[in-house]
């Protein structure tokens, strides 16, 4: 196993649900979290950077 505190390891989830029932909410948001993390940072980042354009753009 490559590092027990990191979250975006699947063998970890893997580990953690082993003999339970990966149909419930908990497997599936801990599968999707990276994606997730991945996805807001992109929208985060186009909004600061969209502000920014805009005040630059307003104030010349």
């Amino acid at each position: 196993m490559a590092n027990w505190n990191n979250e975006l390891v699947a063998e970890r989830n893997e580990l953690v649900f082993e003999n339970r029932n990966k149909d419930y909410g908990a497997y599936q948001i801990r599968k999707g979290y990276g994606r997730v993390v991945l996805m807001s940072g992109g929208i985060a980042l186009t909004a600061v950077l969209f502000g920014l354009f805009a005040y630059f753009l307003a104030t010349r």
